[in-house]
């Protein structure tokens, strides 16, 4: 988490459930469409580990931002503030909050 619901990604991560739509400023973004027309709708497991059975899944709203240069592989990702499971989203890492190192 990298600030109010907003979380961190790999582009090419992204990438697979998300397209750029504006010239190349990487911040007009759309969610693709699966095989049968349908809008894909993609979620995050917080707890995603290997061997970890406990889930916690938060779904994809928005994808804020994908980085255009391919040299860099970022997105940003805005999350419902909702889990499934009903536990708020994580807060934001504090070594991204203001004035912290």
């Amino acid at each position: 988490m990298v600030g109010h619901l907003l979380v961190v990604t790999n582009r090419h991560v992204a990438e697979e459930f998300a397209r750029q739509t504006g010239a190349s400023s990487g911040s007009e973004c759309a969610f693709k469409q699966s095989w049968t027309g349908k809008v894909v709708r993609p979620s995050l497991d917080r707890y995603q580990e290997y061997q970890q059975p406990e889930e916690s899944r938060l779904r994809v709203t928005e994808v804020v931002w994908i980085e255009p240069d391919h040299r860099y592989d970022v997105a940003l990702l805005r999350i419902d503030p909702n889990s499934e499971d009903g536990e708020n989203p994580p807060p934001p890492s504090r070594s991204t909050l203001p004035g912290r190192a």
